[in-house]
Parts: C-alpha cells; sequence; structure tokens
C-alpha cells in the first residue's frame, strides 16, 4: 500500500498522514517537492507521505502503475489562512515544503494587516487551487477536515472502508494515539506542523476587509463554491468548533498509573504502538499489577539477547531505540558494543526530553540520575565509568547511586589500584582519574607515563581540564590536591605547579 496525500498545506495533511500510517502500519516518508519517481520507487512497496502535488501526468502514470492512492483533505479556506500565516510565523526563512508565495506572511506579525490581505489579494488562491485540482481527479478520494474534527470515527471509518476496511477498535485505538495534543507533544513541540485544530476559527480572528476579500474578490467565491464552503457567519456549518469530537480509548478518562504516576505522552503513544495482541491483554493500562503494562515498561527487553544484565535495556527504552532513527544511528548496537552509550543516553537524555517519571529508571543501577545520596552531582562519565568495570566489581555497588564508606563515590575517589607506588607519591592518581585515561587517547598519547613522568601533567590535566569538560563535582578533585600537603613531593616537582594546583 502506498497513499500520498496531496493538495492544499494547512489542511490536517500531517494529521490525517500520521492517523493512516499508525492505521495500516505503514513508515512515513518523505518526498521532494518536485515528484521524483526514482525516489518514490526507493521507499519500498508499503508507505505513506503528503505533498503539495498538482496532478501533473508523470505523477498519474506513476501512481497508476504503481497502485498509489491520493487522498486530499479540504477545509475551510478561512481557517486553511489562519493556520498557513501562524505555520510561516513559526518557519521563517525555513518555508521549503510550501510555495514560497506565503514566506510573504512572514513579514508582518498581525494576522489581519496589510500584508495578510495582499496575500489573499495575489496569491492565497493558488494554495487552495491544489485541492480543487485533486477533486477533479477519479480516484481520487477526498477527506473534510471538518468531518474529522467533529466526527473523528464515523469519518476515519468511511475514509478506511474506501482504502482498506478496518475494525472499530483499531480506529478508535489509532484515533487516541494520533490525538492532535498527544502528537504535538511527541512530533512538535514547537508547534511548527501542529498547532490547535479547531474549525470556524476565522469569524473570531479575520478582520472584515481580509473576510469580504475571501467573499468577493475573484476566484474566490468559485473555488469556495468548488469545496463546499461558504462566508456566511450564518451558516450553521461556521458555527466555531474548538474541541474534537470525543473518542473513547484507554486514556480518555485518567492519565494516571493507579499508584499516580503520570502516564505521560511517550508512554501512551508505547501502549498504543504494541501489537493488538499485547494491548489485548492490558485492557486496563492504568493498573500497576504484577503482570500490568506498567511493569511491562519496566521489565528487561524482550529483545534483549543478555536481558537482565546491567545496565538493564528496559521495554521502554528499546521502544524509544526503535523509534528514532537518530539513536539508531548513534546506538546501533544498544543490546551490545554501545549497550553502556545508550543506557548513559536513557538515563540522563529521555528522562528529560520525555518527562520520565523516576521509576522507569529504578532497574537499572543508578535510580536518580542527578545527584549520588549525599547530594553529590553525577555527571554522564561516571555513569559510563561504573557501566564498564567489570561484574564482579560493579556487585559490590548494587546501588551505586549511594554514598558513604566502601561506595562506588568513595572509590572513584580512591588511589588507582594500578599505581605501582599507591598512596606514596603525590600528586594521586584516583581510580576515576585512571578510568578517564584508559578512555581518552588524546591524552595518553601526549602523556604515555602516567605513573611516572607525567604524573604531574597528568594531575593538571585532571583537575582543571577534565573537571570542567565533564562537569566533576569539586569533591572529585579535592584528592589529588590534598595529595600534595599530605605526601612528601618527589624531587623535580614544581613548587610554582604546586601552587597552582592548590588555588584550584
Amino acid at each position: 500500500m502506498k497513499i500520498i496525500i496531496v493538495g492544499t498545506p494547512k489542511t490536517g495533511n500531517t494529521w490525517v498522514k500520521h492517523l493512516l500510517g499508525d492505521l495500516y502500519n505503514l513508515p512515513i516518508v518523505t518526498l521532494k517537492p518536485d515528484f521524483d519517481a526514482d525516489e518514490a520507487a526507493a521507499a519500498g512497496p508499503n508507505w505513506i507521505s503528503h505533498q503539495h502535488y498538482l496532478p501533473k501526468q508523470a505523477l498519474l502514470n506513476w501512481a497508476k502503475a504503481n497502485g498509489v492512492i491520493f487522498i486530499t483533505a479540504i477545509r475551510h479556506p478561512a481557517d486553511v489562512l489562519i493556520s498557513l500565516w501562524h505555520h510561516i510565523q513559526k518557519r521563517k526563512g525555513k518555508n521549503a515544503d510550501i510555495r514560497q508565495g506565503a514566506s510573504i506572511l512572514g513579514e508582518t506579525r498581525e494576522i489581519g494587516g496589510e500584508t495578510t490581505l495582499s496575500f489573499v489579494e495575489n496569491d492565497f488562491h493558488v494554495y487552495l487551487n491544489l485541492s480543487i485540482a485533486w477533486l477533479q481527479v477519479p480516484g481520487a478520494i477526498a477527506l473534510r477536515y471538518e468531518d474529522l474534527w467533529t466526527q473523528p470515527l464515523e469519518t476515519l471509518r468511511r475514509l478506511t472502508d474506501t482504502i482498506e476496511p478496518r475494525s472499530l477498535e483499531s480506529l478508535k485505538l489509532s484515533l487516541c494515539a494520533c490525538e492532535l495534543g498527544l502528537m504535538q507533544q511527541l512530533l512538535d513541540p514547537e508547534k511548527k506542523l501542529i498547532r490547535q485544530g479547531g474549525t470556524g476559527a476565522w469569524r473570531q480572528v479575520l478582520p472584515k476587509n481580509i473576510k469580504a476579500a475571501l467573499a468577493q474578490i475573484d476566484p474566490y467565491p468559485t473555488q469556495f463554491a468548488a469545496l463546499g464552503y461558504t462566508m456566511d457567519e450564518r451558516n450553521p456549518a461556521n458555527t466555531p468548533q474548538p474541541n474534537p469530537g470525543k473518542v473513547d480509548g484507554p486514556f480518555s478518562e485518567k492519565r494516571h498509573f493507579d499508584d499516580g504516576t503520570p502516564i505521560t505522552p511517550v508512554l501512551m503513544k508505547a501502549y498504543f504502538d504494541l501489537p493488538s495482541h499485547l494491548r489485548a491483554r492490558w485492557l486496563a493500562p492504568q493498573s500497576t499489577s504484577a503482570k500490568s503494562f506498567y511493569a511491562w515498561l519496566n521489565q528487561p527487553a524482550a529483545a534483549d539477547p543478555l536481558k537482565g544484565q546491567a545496565p538493564v535495556i528496559s521495554e521502554l527504552a528499546h521502544y524509544i531505540h526503535a523509534q528514532r532513527s537518530d539513536l539508531q544511528a548513534a546506538f546501533a548496537d544498544p543490546f551490545g558494543a554501545n549497550r553502556s552509550e545508550f543506557y548513559d543516553w536513557f538515563l540522563f537524555n529521555a528522562r528529560k526530553e520525555y518527562s520520565l517519571p523516576t521509576c522507569f529508571v529504578t532497574q537499572n543501577p543508578f535510580s536518580d540520575a542527578t545527584n549520588f545520596s549525599d547530594g553529590t552531582s553525577n555527571a554522564r562519565v561516571l555513569v559510563r565509568a561504573y557501566l564498564d568495570l567489570p561484574a564482579p566489581l560493579r556487585a559490590r555497588w548494587p546501588d551505586p547511586s549511594k554514598a558513604g564508606a566502601d561506595s562506588y563515590l568513595a572509590w572513584l575517589k580512591a588511589p588507582s589500584s594500578a599505581d605501582p607506588v599507591g598512596e606514596k607519591m603525590a600528586p594521586a592518581i584516583t581510580e576515576l582519574g585512571a578510568y578517564l585515561y584508559s578512555i581518552r587517547s588524546d591524552v595518553r598519547a601526549i602523556m604515555p607515563d602516567l605513573y611516572g613522568a607525567h604524573r604531574v601533567d597528568f594531575a593538571d590535566w585532571f583537575i582543571s581540564s577534565a573537571a570542567k569538560e565533564y562537569n566533576l563535582a569539586r569533591c572529585l578533585i579535592l584528592p589529588v590536591i590534598r595529595s600534595w600537603a599530605q605526601v612528601k613531593m618527589p624531587a623535580g616537582q614544581s613548587n610554582l605547579l604546586k601552587q597552582k594546583l592548590t588555588a584550584v
């Protein structure tokens, strides 16, 4: 199945694309503004895309030969104008995805100003013509935005019955998974593509002169008639509808798990993306019982051949990795060679990006990514150092975030066990220092004799450059500085350098 959403910008194209992509399990692909048959063929046998094409013959010929389904969304032109204005305001200088005439809307901060009126008088009709042209193409499917907004289930069912029927339950789940607020939080937090939805906003937003232009200037009366809209504010069809039609779903009424943990957008999306047989196990996904959706998110990923090995890659972490091509490129082997690095990203970045509650990292060794139990600030390199330790050594500290005697934090500050002179020579090389030395080939190249001739040079780098580069807490640096005062310095060390380091 190949589907291309075509026609006028800001008519709900992104929403429809994600709805059908979710429902039919179609990957979303990006096509160039000028149709390229080779690009489309390279996308594979099943996909969905949207682009603002005209029905040119080359496109129609390729589509006929390859079984492409065209869908054109239509929407009240005055609402399209408002949405287009907001879109240009958000994407100033980045308008390659739409025709360039609309870029003029970025020159004003007033939607009802002379610049918008000029756009209506000279260019807007070209945008409306895109969908009108597709209404004349045999086989192209028209979808009215207002119907999808006010009667989502019924409208989606009519659309999919034309393409390939799906069950009522599937339709409900896809509508819930692609609810505009959820999509905005996950896919478009800056509201560049997905703003707020709604119908009839033009009645309050547009000034009289722009309304008059849309009602009177040629060719708008003809275009409005072809699309099935009017500028008559007395027409009940033009009554503003800011809220979408309701669709009952698993998270409609309750956005918290039974223990009070918030169900954030990525957790809802993870649920909706599950295979139907898994979703059927959790018809009440808010439960926190032993065999619940909540428990599944936290358990070791079934796809992990080393499941249970520290660091634990949970089902939630695996799901997020599967959704992100950038993560797949950065961490190609999340269960193997890139395990530590991917967990590092999940612990710090994912928690922040997706507002993950703390409970979804408790099965991993650092239950608190920000601080050790004594308040010492954590750092990514400290997590990585722990994960790179041999398993028997990690076993000494099942909770590495706990501070105190014989803790992981104490070990980081202790003299390196590989130092042949241990605490007998200043400055000290700590276990953390030795670890940083092991992962920095550039430092090793400059200072090849860590425990001998380059001991001072390395200490200088550690307490100045490394401390800033890795955002190390002060307590991790103090053992090195303190060692100068506690151990007699060997002959040849620079008193000047000693003073410099002690001052730090």
